[in-house]
This record gives C-alpha cells, structure tokens and sequence, in this order.
C-alpha cells in the first residue's frame, strides 16, 4: 500500500509539473526572436523593461521599437504602472519596412513629386 501511495504522489507531482497554467498567457514568439536579439545588441535595459511589462496585444503584434540607449534609461525614473505606456511611446505599430535595392532608399511611404 505504501509503494502505490508513493507512486499515486509521484505521478499527482508529474502532472502537475507538466501541465502549464491556461489563465496566463505567454509572450508571442517574435517578440522573443526580439528580445534575444535586442540583448545582442546591447539593449539589456529595454529588454527588462519588455520582459517586465505586463502583456499588451500592441506590443504582440508587429512593431517597431524605438529604443534609447541604456545610459539615458538608467536616468529614467519610470513606476512600474507605467513600463507599458513608456513602450508603447517608443513603438511604432507596424514594421519598419526599407527598400533593399542599392540605388534607393525607401521607407514605405510614395514618393511624391515636387
């Protein structure tokens, strides 16, 4: 009896650990891919600023961010209410798109004629 209540606890603590909580949802994966490529380039401040925000539809979609330096973040005085709308500030809601070809250089907007 002790052996298979010992095996009941075991196996309660596996499926527990294996199973993660639905209420919680989870960062998207691009905004991971950017992260991790924010922190290559040595934004390691606004990466914590993403990682401590609370998640925001806006910034799970296809954004483009406008990151300061870590040395003006570090005089920054931010509340911790405040890491979302500080993000949303120094985002633009849609990619930030530049024409490849060597001999121009675009952003997406027409070109007008003057």
């Amino acid at each position: 009896m002790e052996t298979f209540t010992t095996l009941l606890v075991l196996l309660m603590k596996v499926l527990v650990c294996a199973t993660s909580p639905t209420g919680i949802p989870s960062k998207s994966q691009d905004l991971v891919v950017a992260t991790n490529e924010m922190a290559r380039a040595n934004y390691f401040s606004f990466v914590m600023l993403i990682n401590m925000s609370p998640l925001d539809q806006r910034l799970q979609e296809n954004v483009t961010f406008l990151m300061p330096k870590d040395r003006m973040l570090s005089k920054i005085r931010m509340h911790q209410n405040a890491v979302s709308g500080f993000l949303l500030r120094h985002s633009i809601p849609s990619p930030l798109l530049f024409d490849r070809s060597p001999s121009t250089y675009s952003t997406g907007i027409a070109d007008s004629q003057f």
